[in-house]
């Protein structure tokens, strides 16, 4: 089986899923989602007995982020632990550092 993170259609969903997510405001790092949709792609085709390349048409980027956006939401109970990506909220389009305020030294 071909590595399908390495096809042009499987880039393009990952595109289009990053879009989404920053669209809704949240910045995932790209392993994380690259990985999600991975699963997400050979969890279809092998439920449906295609290949991985198929199976590509059958995985919505907005459902995908519908999908970390609700692993990574501060309301649902334990999924800190289970999930390995948690969404970073931009609502500000500044993210906070370890060293305290930007600019700060």
């Amino acid at each position: 089986m071909a590595d399908i993170q390495n096809t042009q259609g499987f880039k393009a969903l990952l595109a289009q899923t990053e879009a989404e997510l920053l669209t809704r405001g949240l910045d995932v790092v790209p392993v994380g989602v690259r990985n999600v949709l991975t699963h997400a792609v050979n969890t279809v085709a092998e439920r449906m007995r295609i290949q991985s390349r198929s199976a590509l048409r059958y995985v919505d980027p907005s459902v995908i982020a519908d999908q970390i956006a609700k692993a990574g939401a501060e309301s649902t109970d334990g999924s800190e632990a289970a999930h390995g990506i948690l969404p970073l909220r931009l609502d500000n389009r500044t993210v906070p550092t370890a060293g305290g305020s930007p600019g700060a030294p």
